[in-house]
């Protein structure tokens, strides 16, 4: 009798319970289903995405494999700019799409389409485009940006863009807005310190910045210019270690 007591008890217990959160669990079931049948769709799609984007993308690379001189063919231009808006409309959370954009901007600078370029450029920094592309593709904007006389503008995306390991290069851009803008003596820091910074095995590029700091009268040295040198050098040998 006890048992069977026992085992009704259960049995009305157990009712109760599902009554209370029967519902709860089915729930719960059905979201932690859906979400891994949610999840497994996501995956599909990105990975259906990227392998689209990618047949485009060497779609445009075989078009520039067949070029052979250093610009694009008008016909190639055009298959060129098509595909590579299609990535930019259709796929803009690839990669391919910023490579597109960045090629798209290379070919405005080959028919001196500036605004373009630039357009071009600041599409990709404005959507999300990868940490490790935006030092190269600011150097890029700010060097087209000088090139339409804002100079302030273009120092002001130097001087707030984290170069990464292009920091010689960025101090050899600012040296030449600085010659431009007649700043000698901005220019001849920066001139210096892009020659310090420069870790490029390329004899060429080291003989270009030592012309361009020869081309600069060495201005008077104050206190404060030595620091930021010996700043400088402290910095790239602690790199070098």
């Amino acid at each position: 009798m006890v048992s069977q007591r026992t085992e009704e008890e259960n049995i009305e217990a157990f009712k109760t319970w599902w009554k209370e959160n029967g519902l709860k669990v089915v729930a719960g079931i059905v979201l932690l289903v859906g979400g891994y049948i949610s999840w497994d769709l996501y995956e599909g799609k990105i990975k259906s995405e990227a392998e689209a984007a990618s047949e485009i993308w060497q779609s445009i690379t075989d078009s520039l494999s067949e070029e052979t001189g250093n610009k694009t063919t008008q016909e190639n231009q055009a298959t060129i700019q098509k595909n590579a808006e299609l990535l930019k409309k259709d796929f803009p959370d690839t990669s391919y799409a910023h490579f597109a954009a960045a090629l798209k901007a290379k070919l405005a600078v080959e028919n001196n389409e500036v605004d373009q370029a630039i357009t071009e450029l600041t599409w990709s920094l404005d959507n999300d485009v990868d940490d490790s592309l935006k030092p190269i593709l600011n150097l890029r904007l700010a060097r087209l940006v000088a090139t339409k006389g804002d100079y302030e503008e273009s120092l002001e995306v130097l001087r707030n863009t984290d170069p990464g390991s292009l920091k010689a290069a960025y101090e050899e851009a600012k040296g030449d807005i600085y010659m431009i803008l007649d700043r000698k003596e901005e220019a001849y820091t920066a001139y210096n310190s892009a020659i310090l910074f420069n870790k490029s095995s390329d004899q060429l590029i080291n003989n270009v910045l030592q012309l361009k700091l020869s081309q600069v009268n060495p201005p008077e040295i104050t206190v404060d210019q030595v620091d930021e040198v010996n700043d400088i050098e402290s910095e790239t040998e602690i790199e070098s270690l």
